[in-house]
């Protein structure tokens, strides 16, 4: 039996971003209307675009062994080049490992494990580009990743790659939960003289770290932050660029 008009599983995607929960995405086109890929995917967090541009990379890899509708599915399994399927993947900055095997007749598994994204910059047009902490950046999307991302809309970021990189460091020293870290962090602003500037979700108070021992800083920001909470205070500035205090003051940052 040929298989035109059959409707071949091909390729199961594992996406890994962490722990892993279920999405199916819609059938595409393989060879003309012959047989079509269907992917299962295992992620956390990854837009739809993200998803379909690496669903995308992987079907234009495996039609590149053999274009025509005319060829056993079977030969195509046993011709498809894994090294050349997983370098393709590999190529991707913002992909971080990949691994490919090969089930006969008629299946490849491919499992990818992405960089994670710690900085979304929105455009005006809505659409935010991600940034992991090595500077590499996702496609453009409409949708954030359902994982802790700092918000910013300061356009040098996206243009300027010395501050940028220079950001994603701060931003990689920050712990992931807490009362002060990726996860309460609802934007990122841009002050004088290049200040970062964070302000925390809920209570609208910013935070400065400077830029050296984030990570210390940011334990002491977040029992101040606990502290505020507990006495409903809001809409300070907390000013944790000091070597043994932290300031916290209703005025502009400086």
């Amino acid at each position: 039996m040929g298989i035109r008009g059959l409707a071949v599983l091909v390729a199961f995607i594992a996406l890994v971003l962490g722990f892993g929960s279920s999405i199916y995405v819609s059938r595409e086109e393989l060879f003309g209307e012959s047989v079509s890929m269907d992917f299962n995917v295992e992620m956390e967090g990854a837009s739809p675009q993200t998803l379909r541009f690496l669903s995308r990379l992987a079907s234009r890899s495996i039609r590149s062994v053999e274009p025509s509708t005319r060829a056993s599915f079977q030969s195509v399994i046993e011709n498809l080049s894994l090294e050349e399927l997983s370098h393709r993947l590999q190529s991707v900055p913002w992909v971080s490992q990949v691994q490919v095997r090969r089930q006969f007749p008629s299946r490849v598994e491919i499992q990818i494990r992405t960089k994670d994204p710690i900085l979304g910059y929105v455009s005006d047009s809505g659409e935010i580009f991600l940034y992991a902490p090595d500077g590499s950046s996702f496609p453009a999307q409409r949708e954030l990743p359902a994982r802790p991302i700092v918000v910013t809309r300061e356009i040098r970021l996206q243009k300027e790659t010395r501050l940028r990189t220079r950001v994603l460091g701060l931003l990689s020293e920050i712990p992931i939960e807490g009362a002060f870290s990726l996860s309460t962090i609802s934007e990122l602003n841009l002050g004088k003289r290049d200040r970062v500037i964070f302000t925390v979700k809920k209570l609208g108070v910013r935070v400065h770290l400077g830029n050296e021992l984030i990570a210390l800083k940011s334990g002491r920001v977040a029992q101040v932050i606990d502290y505020l909470r507990g006495e409903a205070i809001s809409d300070k500035l907390i000013d944790a660029d000091f070597a043994k205090k932290v300031l916290v003051s209703p005025t502009t940052p400086r």
